[in-house]
């Protein structure tokens, strides 16, 4: 039985395929333009998410995240933590799963929408 078991995840990791995730865009905050803003590229697994990439960057420059995913839990997801408005504020945007590597452009992202959460949490999936 164990030996199935072995072979089994022996077969899966031989097989896993790596999908690259390249996130770029453009965090816009009215209040200051050097207002610090958190962004994470992580991807959901079982047991724990994994993070895949971060970086601070200051309101109104652009960012760049890469990560490779290589297992068949592919499910990215960004995290943009800010206080633009004055207050903590966190916002999911999920990507869905994904086979084939992706670039996406996210644009000029206006952390002072108080609607950006609802607006970017299901926009980019495309299961």
């Amino acid at each position: 039985m164990f030996g199935i078991i072995f072979l089994v995840i022996l077969i899966g990791g031989v097989s896993a395929r790596k999908t690259q995730l390249e996130i770029e865009g453009r965090f816009l905050c009215d209040d200051d333009i050097n207002w610090a803003v958190y962004a994470e590229l992580r991807e959901r697994n079982v047991i724990e998410d994994e993070s895949l990439d971060w970086v601070n960057v200051k309101a109104n420059n652009r960012f760049r995240l890469r990560g490779f995913v290589d297992d068949s839990t592919n499910e990215p997801y960004l995290v943009i933590r800010h206080t633009c408005r004055g207050e903590k504020d966190e916002v999911i945007v999920n990507f869905g799963k994904k086979y084939d590597d992706i670039w996406i452009e996210m644009g000029d992202v206006d952390l002072n929408d108080p609607l950006l959460q609802k607006s970017l949490r299901t926009k980019y999936e495309t299961d």
